[in-house]
């Protein structure tokens, strides 16, 4: 099974998007979190 999250840049106001932005630090804390959770076999980033 795949899952995807994301914001459309076209549909979503600035200050909305703004807000759910995640720096290099959030994503390097993150990342392991999301592994942790039971059944999550990867979570890949850009």
């Amino acid at each position: 099974m795949f899952f995807m999250c994301g914001i459309d840049s076209t549909a979503v106001l600035l200050e909305i998007r703004e807000r759910a932005a995640l720096s290099d630090t959030d994503i390097k804390i993150l990342t392991p979190k999301i592994m942790d959770i039971q059944g999550v076999e990867a979570c890949l980033h850009k």
